[in-house]
């Protein structure tokens, strides 16, 4: 792959690499100066490839392969060679010529959707990854998995709501990668990674225990606390004490909250005022899953941070991102996360002290060594006025939309969100094989960052 001035030049998918194998496209169907289809045929010769002739023209020409752009349904520019695709997004970005000719394209799946209550989340974050992957590196492939379960194949994020006879994972014997865009149960919980695992497929993000284990909400804080990071208090209810609920309510104090054990993104979550409506809420939690939290508000900002874990093992933590929402006795629910005007606003940088940044990112990585987390996590706490921190959650697939918290964070320190994806996709290819040669690598991330087994 070679990139030349104002354009892209790319290796066709599948094809030896020489020199001559080479193709451009541009994402508004303009070709940029100086780069002409004749100019195409002359550097890419396909013919010395294939042994077909290329007629360059399209439709109403011979009936030969000819070379066209088109898009397909996720935004990715797409340059044929007759009826044979050459995925590439267009990226004409008038950088210094290089050459990248070491490593090949790498077909990303990036598995979403899932039978769980966060599936439209998944989905968003699945379209977010698919259109900003760096196109000079990764191919997408799409894997949909249904309201039922069932595994589909996809050219576009929207087509798995008219996915019918889902057939058993098709599509990951057709990949180098997998990108778990997943969220919730049966997703980030252990169990895709298992599969995956079994696969013997890479794979982005925790495996098996640390999924499992961030995904518990009560096993996690009592690691924590064995860590000595102060967590917020909390009892547990399932259908069979469910009668206990106002008793350790009490014990707790009004208001507390109420909480699914294994759920995420806020779904089934309640504040409750009073033992008049604990029941209700203890109810809610109960249908998202078989335990249910009772937790004491804490009174504090909410401060999330993010770690990445680069190619030597080392980890970088990210800006500090603070939760403002209108109302300082509301909670950052489902419609205040995912609703545009939901109440709530997103400071990044978090304007607080410096000292409390700094211990912040301590017990951030502190966190995710503790659970065994790989690749990724957001670890979100509460910042009292006083400077008392207090973990609230471990987030070991955090949303990825790009304008979620977790990119947010590392866009304020200088990384950008294609880039953030390859820096996750890379440390899962060196995880997979412990070795940093087979990865273009990077430059390290910014932020703070703290050398393996440092903490």
């Amino acid at each position: 792959m070679v990139r030349v001035g104002s354009g892209c030049f790319w290796w066709p998918t599948g094809w030896s690499r020489t020199p001559l194998d080479s193709s451009t496209t541009s994402s508004s169907g303009i070709e940029p100066d100086g780069i002409a289809r004749r100019n195409i045929r002359r550097t890419y010769q396909p013919e010395r490839q294939t042994g077909q002739e290329v007629v360059f023209g399209g439709e109403g020409r011979r009936r030969r392969p000819s070379v066209f752009w088109e898009h397909d349904t996720v935004g990715v520019s797409v340059l044929r060679f007759g009826h044979h695709p050459l995925p590439a997004r267009a990226a004409w970005t008038g950088a210094t010529p290089i050459r990248e000719k070491d490593f090949p394209v790498k077909r990303i799946g990036i598995i979403f959707g899932g039978a769980n209550n966060e599936h439209e989340v998944s989905c968003s974050s699945a379209r977010s990854v698919a259109s900003h992957l760096d196109p000079l590196r990764f191919v997408p492939v799409l894997i949909g998995i249904d309201r039922a379960g069932g595994w589909h194949r996809l050219e576009s994020v929207e087509a798995l709501a008219d996915a019918t006879d889902g057939t058993r994972f098709p599509g990951l014997d057709q990949v180098d990668v997998v990108f778990p865009a997943l969220h919730g149960r049966f997703g980030e919980d252990g169990t895709v990674q298992g599969l995956l695992e079994l696969a013997r497929i890479p794979y982005v993000g925790c495996g098996v225990l640390s999924s499992a284990l961030a995904m518990d909400k009560l096993l996690a804080q009592r690691l924590l606390e064995l860590a000595g990071i102060q967590t917020i208090p909390t009892s547990a209810v399932t259908r069979a004490t469910v009668a206990d609920a106002v008793s350790l309510a009490d014990a707790l104090g009004y208001p507390v909250f109420v909480k699914p054990n294994r759920s995420g993104s806020s779904v089934g979550a309640s504040r409750v005022e009073s033992a008049e409506s604990l029941a209700a809420a203890v109810a809610l939690a109960l249908e998202h899953d078989s335990t249910a939290l009772i937790q004491t508000t804490i009174v504090g900002d909410e401060v999330a941070l993010g770690v990445l874990q680069q190619l030597d093992g080392s980890l970088a933590v990210g800006a500090p991102l603070r939760i403002v929402t209108e109302d300082s006795t509301a909670f950052f629910d489902y419609t205040a996360k995912y609703t545009v005007g939901g109440g709530a606003t997103l400071e990044v940088p978090a304007q607080i002290p410096d000292a409390a940044t700094e211990r912040l990112r301590e017990l951030a990585i502190l966190a995710f060594r503790t659970l065994d987390c790989e690749g990724l996590a957001r670890v979100d706490f509460f910042l009292g006025a006083d400077g008392t921190i207090t973990i609230n959650e471990v987030n070991t697939l955090p949303g990825l939309t790009a304008f979620s918290q977790y990119p947010r964070m590392w866009q304020a320190v200088g990384v950008s969100y294609t880039e953030l994806l390859s820096r996750l996709i890379d440390r899962a290819v060196v995880a997979f094989t412990g070795e940093q040669s087979v990865v273009a690598i990077s430059a390290s991330a910014p932020g703070v960052t703290a050398p393996a087994g440092s903490i």
